[in-house]
Order: structure tokens, then C-alpha cells, then sequence
């Protein structure tokens, strides 16, 4: 079992970041999740607009049907 000590991540990563190869290598991760998430948020927001509109469009379809019915009284004829 492979354990280590947040010393020792600490360390690797101080010595990871002190190359300047690996410094872009990390810029250009970061912008490209940052750019990610944006557009994973986008989609679903779109989504969910879509699904606001679907259903704003089925009440209205429900409202002008219920319209167009001759009104109804409570008692059978």
C-alpha cells in the first residue's frame, strides 16, 4: 500500500512547479477546465430553458383548449 504525507505531495509538487515547462503545462490546464465548466454550464442552462419553454408552451396549449370548451356547469343535463 503506497501512503503519503501531505509533506511529501507538498514537496513533488514544489518541484514540479519550479520547471517553467510544467508551470505552462499547469496555465494551460487550468484555462482549458475553466473553459470547460463555462460551456458544461451553458449547455445546461440551455437545457433547462428548453425545458421551461416546453413546458410554458404545454400549460398554454392546455389553457387555450380549455378556452375554447363550451363552459360546463356542475349539474348532468
Amino acid at each position: 500500500m503506497i501512503t503519503m504525507r501531505i509533506y511529501d505531495l507538498g514537496e513533488l509538487w514544489a518541484r514540479f512547479t519550479e520547471q517553467p515547462d510544467n508551470r505552462t503545462v499547469l496555465a494551460v490546464a487550468a484555462v482549458g477546465l475553466a473553459i470547460a465548466w463555462r460551456i458544461l454550464r451553458w449547455q445546461h442552462r440551455a437545457q433547462v430553458e428548453r425545458r421551461l419553454q416546453a413546458a410554458a408552451a404545454a400549460y398554454a396549449a392546455r389553457e387555450l383548449a380549455q378556452a375554447r370548451q363550451p363552459a360546463r356547469s356542475g349539474f348532468a343535463a
